[in-house]
């Protein structure tokens, strides 16, 4: 579904229960590194901001909402970089303290950074980027 990340899984019921209190008491941490376009700002910002899941047809997207549900992104730029074009992007460090539905896809894309290549937030490729 053009994502990828860690897949956990548990050999024994006791181990898919630890795990499972693992996360429920957030001792497990979600960090990523995005390519965005723009120049995020170097210093470290916190997205509080609600995300509600919508359905467009068959497809189900989040987007920020007042009465949505708690969503908390901390996020960081690495570093700046200039595209071959000239197109401004940067490199992300991103720490999810919730987990919802394309969280960080949603947040960045609402802040004016979306993901690079991202079809469904974003708002066109880079020919050097499919």
């Amino acid at each position: 579904k053009g994502t990828s990340g860690l897949l956990a899984c548990a050999t024994s019921y006791n181990g898919f229960y630890q795990a499972k209190l693992a996360f429920y008491i957030h001792r497990v941490r979600k960090d990523y590194v995005c390519l965005c376009k723009g120049f995020f700002p170097k210093h470290i910002q916190m997205f509080d901001m609600p995300l509600q899941v919508v359905h467009e047809g068959f497809i189900k997207r989040s987007k920020v909402a007042r009465d949505g549900v708690a969503a908390l992104t901390e996020l960081r730029a690495i570093h700046h970089l200039v595209g071959p074009g000239h197109e401004a992007a940067s490199l992300v460090e991103v720490r999810l303290h919730t987990g919802r539905l394309h969280q960080i896809r949603a947040h960045l894309s609402n802040a004016g950074y979306p993901l690079v290549g991202d079809a469904l937030y974003g708002n066109g490729n880079w020919h050097w980027c499919p």
